[in-house]
């Protein structure tokens, strides 16, 4: 099933077309799941339980203990990762974090919560994306773990926010960066072709 949120290939969307590159169908639906429950519920306001306990609640409803292993899907779970998380006595913006494992950013968004608040959503991610890091051999993994660190950023700085309000907020920033992108890549093209011609 394709997700439209807007006339426009948007933010999830794009999302959403990953997923159906993917041999992985297992994975793929739990991924499709959680895409779909936002999609479903853009009106509602992001909560905690949203961003934090959908994506294993979806897991664990859906799939068996040896569907997982066969699959190597391991979620931490959200009370798991506070638990790892609670030997580290200072969060800052100084240190680098690094999870190989991220799957759907359990850890990442333990650590990310504890951090100062920021600014703004755009600043706070733009300075988490400078220390906070993930690895998954599951490429759909990584793209839920930077929406919920998205949603995340946003629900940290304004609690009331919907998702649908993130969703049409970073489409158009996501607007604006293809824009920049196709500009910059036309410029390089006519300073190709000038060489060439001289």
């Amino acid at each position: 099933m394709y997700i439209q949120l807007v006339s426009n290939p948007s933010f999830i969307d794009s999302l959403n077309l990953q997923l159906f590159n993917r041999d992985d169908y297992k994975v793929m639906y739990l991924c499709q799941r959680y895409i779909s429950f936002l999609t479903a519920h853009q009106e509602d306001c992001l909560s905690e339980a949203i961003i934090f306990d959908k994506p294993y609640q979806l897991l664990r409803e859906n799939y068996s203990d040896d569907e997982l292993r066969l699959h190597g899907v391991f979620f931490s779970g959200r009370e798991v990762a506070k638990q790892l998380l609670s030997c580290i006595q200072k969060y800052d913006y100084q240190h680098q974090v690094m999870d190989p494992c991220c799957g759907a950013g359990d850890l990442l968004l333990a650590y990310a919560v504890k951090l100062p608040p920021l600014a703004d959503p755009k600043t706070t991610i733009l300075e988490w994306a400078k220390i906070l890091h993930g690895n998954d051999s599951n490429a759909d993994f990584v793209n839920i773990t930077k929406l919920r660190l998205v949603l995340l950023a946003n629900y940290i700085l304004i609690p009331s926010i919907t998702i649908q309000e993130v969703i049409s907020t970073w489409e158009q920033r996501l607007e604006m960066h293809l824009i920049l992108i196709l500009q910059t890549l036309i410029l390089f093209c006519l300073i190709l072709h000038i060489n060439k011609s001289w």
